[in-house]
């Protein structure tokens, strides 16, 4: 019985669920979404560029101000600028995205291999490697 089930082990199904969260200034003035501490697959964050002109925390995974008694998380930090949006990610700084005039979209996307943020869908800053962070909620000063 133990060999049939290690043979039948490596075809049982496996269901991977995909998460996502989305609010906009209609949906009200949420400004957190604590989770469990992991570090995902694959992430990606979209911020107008209006809301980063304003400056501040526009995106962070963990929380602005930790517990000094809980274990130190290295999350993702997305801080509006006057310069543009400052990233950070998994403890390293990785640049400031300038913001061109008008109206735009930075995205930022984040895997095992890279990660990249984009403005309207053109790519500005590439960090190669894995600086996936850590993710324990979804904060911002927004």
């Amino acid at each position: 019985m133990t060999a049939l089930a290690a043979l039948a082990f490596p075809f049982a199904p496996v269901h991977q669920p995909e998460v996502g969260y989305s609010w906009t200034p209609a949906d009200g003035t949420a400004v957190a979404l604590p989770l469990m501490p992991y570090q995902p697959i694959e992430l990606t964050g979209t911020v107008g560029c209006a809301a980063a002109r304003a400056g501040g925390l526009l995106l962070s995974t963990v929380p602005p101000r930790p517990d000094p008694t809980a274990l130190p998380l290295d999350g993702l930090r997305l801080v509006g600028t006057p310069a543009g949006v400052r990233v950070s990610s998994a403890g390293a700084d990785l640049g400031t995205v300038p913001l061109p005039t008008g109206d735009c979209t930075v995205t930022l996307a984040s895997d095992a291999t890279a990660t990249v943020v984009a403005v309207d869908g053109t790519p500005v800053l590439r960090q190669v490697g894995d600086v996936r962070p850590d993710v324990a909620g979804v904060f911002t000063d927004l």
